[in-house]
């Protein structure tokens, strides 16, 4: 009987070359593993410099913005907005027209970066000018009206400006993002936080109910917030951490326990990101970890 040789190895060749099961089981899993949950987000940027508020005028959150911003557009955010300083009424305007362009389905990611003041316990973003305020509360409810997932990343202080603080307490105003002592915004705050018990009232603890929503907030409750780390710093410790670990293959609460490590390490302590809510589902922007196994082992109780 005679073998056509080449006729032999290449029906031996297809046959070695024929995904088996098991190979075509892995290759569906690497596929899977490489799948990112970027492209499903829209994300709203927000920097405000305050560069018509003598005094208090912050150097890098313009540039902070514009590095999240291009670390989203890295990942292939579905879309990315940029908001930057304007008027407190173009700012309010591009936000409203972010949330109308956002669907049930959509992931909403909002990184803000500029004046936060937390009063009674209800953080309030400053806006452009420093005389409009922009509570927390009423920005992540009209966002979760809109989509069933929202990621809020608060790169802003949480103290209240109004409040004696100690001398010996206080961090340099040069690198935080606390608001100075300032006249013309103690009346606005009056009508929004005076003694007037009904509007006192309107001031609630913040707090979340269900899942669907995680904060993060790049310090801790009733403390600022670093603008840098060092005068020379061209962004804040906060947004330099996130950015790297945006693009890390981790889960979303991998990425903000690893910023939340680097804040503190970088800050010595003095600034300790926060986060509050859940949300049902881990959250892989940059696709999910190749290695299973991870590197360090977990903490375990010994048993």
């Amino acid at each position: 009987m005679t073998i056509d040789r080449r006729a032999f190895l290449a029906s031996a060749g297809a046959a070695l070359l024929a995904p088996s099961p098991l190979l075509a089981q892995a290759q569906a899993q690497a596929q899977a593993q490489a799948t990112a949950d970027a492209p499903s987000a829209k994300a709203l940027i927000v920097g405000f410099s305050y560069f018509d508020m003598p005094g208090n005028i912050l150097p890098n959150t313009l540039a902070d913005g514009r590095l999240i911003g291009q670390t989203m557009r890295r990942l292939r955010f579905g879309s990315v907005t940029t908001i930057e300083d304007g008027t407190p009424d173009a700012a309010l305007s591009r936000i409203g027209s972010f949330v109308d362009g956002l669907n049930s389905d959509d992931m909403a990611i909002v990184y803000f970066a500029g004046h936060g003041i937390q009063i009674a316990d209800e953080n309030l973003i400053v806006l452009p000018g420093g005389q409009t305020f922009l509570g927390l509360r009423s920005l992540i409810d009209t966002l979760r009206a809109k989509t069933d997932t929202v990621i809020f990343f608060l790169d802003a202080c949480r103290n209240n400006p109004f409040q004696e603080v100690p001398a010996e307490a206080q961090v340099s105003r040069a690198l935080t993002r606390g608001m100075a002592q300032a006249s013309f915004l103690t009346l606005d705050l009056e009508e929004v936080a005076g003694p007037n018990p009904a509007r006192a009232s309107t001031l609630r603890a913040f707090s979340l109910q269900g899942s669907g929503v995680k904060i993060v907030f790049s310090t801790d409750p009733n403390n600022v917030a670093l603008d840098g780390a060092t005068p020379a710093s061209a962004n804040s410790p906060f947004a330099q951490s996130l950015a790297r670990r945006l693009i890390e293959r981790r889960s979303l609460d991998d990425i903000v326990s690893m910023t939340t490590g680097d804040v503190i390490e970088t800050t010595n302590g003095r600034q300790s990101p926060w986060s509050q809510g859940s949300i049902d589902r881990p959250i892989f922007l940059a696709g999910q970890p190749r290695q299973r196994n991870p590197s360090r082992p977990p903490f375990q109780v010994p048993g």
